[in-house]
């Protein structure tokens, strides 16, 4: 924070302008953007990859940890996307995941024993809810994918094949290269070495099975879980897109299953858009793939 000085005198005073570009951009970079700007050129997407990466590292320089994409469309409405240049670690703590503030709100209470009366003299009884979700965030860097998950209560102990599973999806993915819209999933067994999870891939079809594929790092406490996932693992090398589904104690390769037993959050998939390496043209943002009930 500036302080002892007017507004006036700071006013402008950090600004990525053209003297910046110069100084931080190679001499082949600045001519090409130049060109574009002044002529009307072509922007070429390594050019404004470039740009975005210099803009990244002279802001974080300057102390942002943040930032907004303000935009001021002609119909006089305006719009804004916002999001942090920070990406949380399974080495670091919790904390860091109160800078993502993009996340989902599944329904809270929805794991309780249910125990109703149907058509005729059926009766239907169900108590396999166990751990609630509540909030979900998702995040990205150059490399990883970073998911949380936060529950109403203490996450309980791991055990069989769908404790705690999140499942994966690259969205635009042939149909027939997936299991009902998800490539892998994350606890397909339960973990037994400290500090990590089993990622698999599932069939490509409808018939659940699923193949070894890596282990990823993941944290715990109490009501809170966060792990992290190598694009490369998923095959990502650029911007995509993926869909994913948190799902606890429901039952394995059953898709019904996450309306009916255990808990999903949410019921439908979400989902995030992904930008590679370029963090600043149109960096990640968390959406919404089904809309859902706004929650207070």
């Amino acid at each position: 924070m500036i302080t002892g000085k007017k507004v006036s005198d700071i006013f402008g005073s950090m600004v990525f302008d053209d003297r910046v570009m110069k100084a931080t951009l190679s001499a082949k970079v600045y001519a090409s953007l130049k060109k574009t700007i002044d002529e009307g050129a072509e922007l070429d997407l390594s050019v404004a990859n470039a740009v975005a990466e210099a803009m990244k590292d002279w802001a974080i320089s300057k102390g942002a940890t943040h930032f907004t994409h303000w935009f001021q469309p002609l119909t006089g409405i305006t719009a804004e996307k916002h999001d942090t240049f920070i990406a949380p670690s399974p080495d670091g703590g919790f904390a860091q995941w109160n800078d993502i503030k993009a996340y989902y709100r599944d329904y809270a209470g929805d794991t309780a024993d249910r125990k109703t009366s149907g058509w005729g003299k059926e009766k239907y009884n169900d108590s396999t809810g166990r751990n609630d979700f509540v909030e979900l965030k998702v995040c990205e860097d150059a490399d990883n994918l970073y998911f949380f998950a936060m529950t109403s209560d203490d996450i309980t102990a791991a055990e069989g094949n769908n404790w705690m599973n999140l499942f994966i999806g690259i969205d635009g993915s042939p149909a027939s290269s997936t299991w009902n819209g998800y490539q892998f999933v994350v606890n397909y067994k339960a973990p037994d070495k400290e500090g990590y999870l089993y990622l698999g891939a599932l069939s490509a079809c409808s018939e659940y099975s699923v193949t070894p594929l890596s282990e990823v790092r993941y944290r715990i406490y109490k009501n809170i879980l966060m792990l992290s996932i190598p694009k490369s693992v998923l095959g990502i090398d650029g911007p995509a897109s993926i869909l994913f589904k948190w799902a606890d104690n429901c039952t394995s390769g059953d898709v019904c299953a996450f309306y009916t037993t255990g808990d999903a959050a949410l019921i439908e998939m979400m989902g995030l858009i992904g930008m590679g390496n370029n963090p600043m043209v149109g960096a990640t943002v968390a959406v919404a793939v089904a809309v859902e009930e706004a929650m207070k």
